[in-house]
């Protein structure tokens, strides 16, 4: 039964007249739950400290509110996603930061080699932190040393004295890269090497063919004779090796081994020039010959040079004369 409207007048009524309109209301009202009692709260003056735990307060519903149904949905089957499908980059192209390597992978030197004509090794060296410093490279008993440059590196050109070459390059005591490279070629050819350190004035020479001093066929490190004199058959060449002067220096000839059939073999000789900080002192050095299969062959020179009002002379070591006659059979 829906409570019938009150009329009101504009006049305010006397009280007699309030208790009797209020009495007519209650017996047209329905009856209905009282509405429930609302606490006295006192409000604090201060906020609580947030560290202590607060409780939610609950909400009555209000006495004659309806709750809305809502349709059932009938239930969805589950999504997968694929999270690298997804694609999350931004919009412009990410910048991807390259490892940065220790200093000392950076300063660590590396030591890399290619194989050439006539079983030649091209060896470069770089150490990027040892610009101008001193590296000595060391080849089955052959020895020599290089500057780097401002930019700590350097590349020579060096004979093979093995099919299986192994190289080393020592830039201090404990800094050091090695290598190994195959050479099919090198039993094609033969070597002699003469090795020395400082100044000592030994040289290596080589004489084709019977020549004589100063002859085409007389090859040493002021004529070496040069690559494209081999490969064309006309007889061997020598390469120079070593630009320190304290350090390893090196001179070796080369000769095909074919031409051996054709030619007599070289003549070689070692010898010395006298020097100012040679003489009166013994002269050493090591002469290495090499077959290309085998170890090079390994022989200690020394001669004792004469006083120092000898100086410009050269000495010639002659007791080495077989050794050097059969040193490319």
């Amino acid at each position: 039964m829906q409570p019938q409207p009150v009329q009101t007048a504009s006049v305010l009524p006397t009280p007699a007249v309030e208790a009797q309109a209020e009495a007519q209301v209650e017996a047209l009202a329905p009856e209905a739950d009282p509405l429930p009692q609302v606490a006295e709260v006192d409000l604090a003056e201060d906020l609580p400290d947030p560290d202590h735990e607060v409780t939610p307060a609950l909400v009555q519903p209000e006495p004659n509110a309806v709750a809305e149904t809502l349709p059932k949905v009938a239930p969805q089957p589950e999504e997968s996603f694929d999270v690298a499908a997804l694609d999350l980059s931004p919009s412009a192209e990410p910048v991807v930061a390259e490892p940065v390597p220790l200093a000392t992978d950076h300063c660590t030197p590396s030591l890399t080699g290619r194989v050439e004509d006539l079983a030649m090794m091209t060896l470069t060296v770089e150490a990027p932190c040892n610009a101008n410093a001193e590296v000595e490279f060391s080849h089955e008993g052959l020895r020599f040393t290089e500057y780097l440059d401002e930019e700590g590196r350097v590349e020579v050109t060096v004979p093979a004295l093995t099919r299986d070459a192994k190289v080393s390059a020592y830039l201090a005591e404990t800094s050091a890269a090695h290598l190994e490279l195959t050479v099919p070629e090198a039993a094609q050819y033969r070597r002699a090497a003469l090795v020395w350190q400082g100044a000592t004035g030994l040289q290596l020479h080589a004489f084709e063919e019977g020549a004589d001093y100063g002859d085409e066929g007389h090859l040493w490190a002021d004529h070496p004779g040069g690559l494209t004199r081999t490969m064309g058959g006309q007889g061997g060449f020598v390469t120079v090796l070593g630009s320190v002067a304290q350090g390893y220096a090196a001179d070796i000839y080369t000769f095909p081994a074919y031409m051996m059939r054709s030619l007599s073999g070289p003549e070689m000789s070692i010898e010395a020039h006298v020097l100012e900080t040679t003489c009166n002192s013994e002269i050493e050095g090591v002469f290495l010959r090499a077959n290309g299969k085998d170890h090079p062959r390994e022989m200690p020179v020394r001669i004792a040079a004469p006083g120092c009002d000898s100086v410009g002379e050269y000495l010639v070591f002659s007791d080495m004369a077989q050794e050097l006659t059969i040193a490319l059979n």
